[in-house]
């Protein structure tokens, strides 16, 4: 299987039988400038526009084809970001409850609260059940 830029070169070896070499060296005016030369410059200029726009087609349908499959994946690509986002609003609920509860729980261990003694004395018997309202 060729690339297209394969393709080119054999096809332009198969049907142009010039000068071989870099463009520029066919198309670089020297003292050897005769008609032959000037049909051998037309010929490589010719040849040249013809490699460049087979490469520009090829570039130009494998733009086509990224854009297609890009155009194709889109709806899927949304509906994933739709269920990822869904299933964070509720990972992002059950974190919040987490968190409340956790706020509560830290009052029973005592974490970030501060106490104040009002006074001193004796212990309260256990007997007594004591209860602060506010």
């Amino acid at each position: 299987m060729y690339t297209p830029f394969q393709r080119v070169r054999s096809w332009t070896a198969r049907t142009t039988k010039v000068q071989v070499g870099a463009t520029s060296s066919a198309l670089s005016l020297g003292p050897n400038l005769t008609p032959g030369g000037i049909d051998t410059m037309h010929l490589s200029a010719e040849r040249t526009v013809k490699m460049a726009t087979r490469r520009a087609d090829w570039f130009k349908l494998q733009a086509a084809k990224a854009i297609s499959i890009i155009q194709r994946l889109t709806p899927f690509m949304e509906e994933r970001l739709a269920v990822i986002l869904a299933s964070t609003v509720d990972i992002e609920r059950s974190v919040k409850k987490l968190m409340s509860s956790t706020q509560s729980l830290s009052l029973y261990v005592l974490t970030g609260v501060h106490i104040e003694q009002l006074r001193k004395g004796e212990s309260l018997s256990s007997v007594i059940v004591i209860s602060i309202s506010t």
